[in-house]
């Protein structure tokens, strides 16, 4: 029986902007968790930074637990050309996340990223796989719309739980 992606164990997971954008996408800080109120990091079980193609700043920097450094994309550096085509993110272009030692189930995810017009994406996914060479074995774990600067993100329930969930509450209304 195949395993829902809600309940999937990954050993690569990872954000990724899913805007065209014009402008680099730059994140200050993200981290993975797994439990729902994102209290318990995954951290120590973080391998390496895995991120799309990197302008000047280091993909490491949105994972040094330092506010202040960013990584930035390579897509997205517009200013000063006339080729709009060449130099903007496309959909799902632009990402960021980690490899893990083991795999690992996440919950929730944190990403502190610049602010709109500057190089925040307002549309994220968060995906997961094993095999990341291998284009369409990047599964997609959840949407988010109409992003802020600052989140904190909660991964949907299984579906299972969800259904309980909306079986409960159907009883109570």
């Amino acid at each position: 029986k195949d395993v829902d992606v809600t309940e999937r164990f990954a050993h690569y997971w990872r954000i990724t902007c899913m805007l065209e954008m014009d402008v680099q996408w730059g994140i200050y800080e993200f981290d993975f968790f797994d439990d729902k109120d994102c209290r318990n990091s995954l951290r120590s079980a973080a391998g390496e930074v895995i991120h799309s193609r990197s302008s000047t700043w280091p993909a490491q920097n949105a994972f040094d637990q330092n506010g202040v450094t960013v990584w930035m994309s390579k897509c997205g550096q517009c200013e000063g050309t006339n080729d709009r085509v060449l130099c903007t993110c496309k959909r799902g272009e632009a990402y960021i996340g980690l490899r893990f030692v083991r795999p690992v189930l996440v919950r929730c995810v944190t990403l502190l990223q610049l602010e709109g017009g500057s190089g925040r994406c307002s549309e994220l996914g968060v995906h997961l796989s094993d095999n990341p060479d291998v284009p369409d074995s990047w599964l997609t774990r959840d949407l988010f719309e109409d992003q802020a600067s600052d989140l904190r993100l909660t991964l949907s329930p299984p579906k299972e739980q969800a259904e309980v969930a909306n079986q409960a509450m159907r009883a109570f209304g």
